[in-house]
């Protein structure tokens, strides 16, 4: 096995950083389902979905690559 010490971004770095966009732009599309009526459920879900996509990506850019 080979040591990756150049800090390149690996394939599974980069299958978490696209899983991230993913789940931020489906983020967006429910936000864009709740429109003005905010309440409820969706209107709970689409901010999680937007700040969790975030997460995601950011792990994807900062975990080490193996």
């Amino acid at each position: 096995m080979t040591d990756n010490k150049s800090g390149a971004m690996t394939k599974k770095n980069w299958i978490i950083v696209f899983a991230g966009i993913g789940v931020f732009l489906f983020g967006f599309f429910v936000l864009a389902q709740v429109g003005k009526n905010y309440h409820g459920f969706f209107g709970l879900l689409a901010p999680l979905m937007l700040i969790a996509g975030l997460l995601v990506i950011s792990w994807g850019l900062l975990a080490p690559g193996e």
